[in-house]
């Protein structure tokens, strides 16, 4: 892994643990952001285990964009889980069955496309103080990413999928008996 100059005040910190280590990016007042851009990039790029921002808009935008990712995950799961028990519970709603299959499949389907190919996926949002490796006495507001571990990613994205297939086949397949076709004579 490369490391930032010394002089910089974007410095990568190395451990020699286990982990990939961790990440300071500072906020330097050059009238843009790009550094700070670029910095995170690399930081995302290189897998550090702990990434702290400072700058305030690059630390807010972040959060927000792994909140959204989190909302679509969260709501794919949840719609296609309603869609399975309005499907059992009143199985006269098939409007709303079927809407809310959609609605699990389409956010499934942007969460794929959108979410889980960027590297910010990876990380998730620390709001534990203690569990953070650096004292953030020295940083202002900072926002402190963490990587997640590779199989909970994985679990994550099976256990959507799974939900959302589930609820378009229990969705197709009471659709089908509905319409009475379960014999064609030929």
């Amino acid at each position: 892994m490369s490391v930032a100059d010394p002089n910089d005040d974007n410095v990568f910190l190395e451990n020699n643990g286990s982990d990939n280590g961790l990440a300071l990016i500072r906020e330097i007042f050059d009238g843009t952001d790009d550094l700070m851009d670029t910095e995170l990039e690399r930081a995302l790029e290189n897998r550090m285990q702990t990434i702290v921002i400072e700058g305030r808009r690059l630390g807010e935008e972040t959060a927000r964009w792994i909140s959204i990712g989190n909302c679509l995950y969260n709501t794919s799961i949840l719609t296609g889980i309603g869609s399975i028990i309005t499907g059992i519970l009143w199985p006269d709603k098939r409007t709303t069955q079927c809407c809310l299959t959609g609605i699990s499949l389409f956010t499934n389907g942007i969460h794929v496309l959108s979410w889980q190919m960027d590297e910010c996926y990876h990380y998730r949002v620390e709001n534990d103080p203690n569990s953070i490796p650096v004292p953030l006495a020295d940083f202002d507001q900072p926002v402190v990413l963490t990587r997640r571990p590779y199989n909970q990613i994985k679990r994550d994205n099976i256990f959507q999928t799974a939900i959302s297939l589930i609820a378009l086949a229990f969705t197709a397949f009471k659709i089908y008996k509905s319409f009475n076709l379960t014999k064609i004579v030929v």
